[in-house]
């Protein structure tokens, strides 16, 4: 298309603009709008805290030559801390850890002891959290999956947004 644009301003010897004006937000395809590019990290889409219909973009800029960072130890996402679900459903193992302490016997051996009560709840908030990230996860690979129609793009995305929604 930019060629036939080129070609016929060079058939018809038109001047160079001296400005131009419009939206420039024109592309081709309709895969152009996502990201999907090998080099961009980290495109997230998030619905905002407060109630509003709006979503925010973000991406992780990083100099190509950078030294690559692992990912490290999981650590709890702080943007859970304000979600009301998670926390109840994190209360709750609490609350079932804390009946388990207090229902072990005194002696402890390898099947009874507070660090098993506590690593066992601990993974289990680590699943809850998790589970809700992989939500997440899902909603952007689903968003950036050359291979999927946009039609079925568009309907699973908001399969997992609603479900997403649901969490929160």
């Amino acid at each position: 298309m930019w060629e036939a644009l080129m070609a016929m301003w060079a058939d018809l010897n038109l001047p160079n603009p001296d400005g131009m004006s419009g939206d420039f937000n024109f592309v081709e395809d309709a895969i152009d709008r996502l990201p999907v590019h090998r080099n961009c990290n980290e495109w997230d889409i998030r619905n905002l805290p407060v109630g509003t219909d709006h979503r925010v973009v973000s991406v992780r800029i990083t100099h190509p030559k950078a030294l690559y960072v692992g990912k490290g130890h999981w650590t709890l996402p702080l943007h859970l801390l304000h979600n009301e679900k998670a926390l109840k459903e994190a209360d709750e193992v609490i609350k079932e850890m804390a009946i388990e302490l207090r229902r072990l016997p005194q002696t402890r051996d390898a099947e009874n002891s507070p660090q098993l009560v506590y690593a066992r709840g601990k993974e289990k908030i680590i699943s809850i959290m998790r589970r809700m990230e992989a939500l997440q996860a899902n909603l952007n690979a689903t968003l950036c999956d050359n291979t999927l129609q946009e039609d079925e793009k568009l309907v699973t995305a908001t399969l997992l947004q609603q479900k997403i929604m649901q969490l929160q």
